[in-house]
């Protein structure tokens, strides 16, 4: 039996997201949104990032806060360029100012229905 090797790159992209919507969003915008057009364009999509949580969880439980070298990367490079299409962000009231700071105004966040601070 021959095996063929099929890469992710060559998979649609309605396939792609449906792999990337079964990691948390903003796991799969911080590891993958830099490898290549295609998948930034995929993650950035707003079907992708109209509703975000910046938090990780653990046993379904508990919330835990993210890292310092992901939120800075949230705030430094993913979020200016996703912020208009955010309609839904829960974070904790401590990344409040970070995020508001990465954006430099309010009204970026027009469309942002929901801030669910923990």
């Amino acid at each position: 039996m021959k095996y063929s090797l099929v890469e992710l790159s060559g998979l649609p992209d309605e396939i792609l997201l449906m792999i990337l919507k079964i990691l948390p969003k903003h796991e799969a915008i911080y590891k993958c949104t830099s490898l290549n057009k295609r998948f930034n364009r995929i993650l950035h999509d707003s079907t992708f990032t109209n509703r975000l949580a910046l938090l990780t969880y653990r046993w379904n439980l508990f919330m835990n806060s993210l890292p310092d070298s992901m939120l800075d990367q949230f705030c430094q490079q993913i979020l200016p360029k996703i912020h208009h299409k955010i309609q839904w962000l829960k974070l904790e009231s401590s990344y409040m100012k970070r995020i508001l700071l990465a954006i430099n105004t309010i009204p970026t966040y027009m469309n942002l229905v929901y801030i669910i601070l923990t």
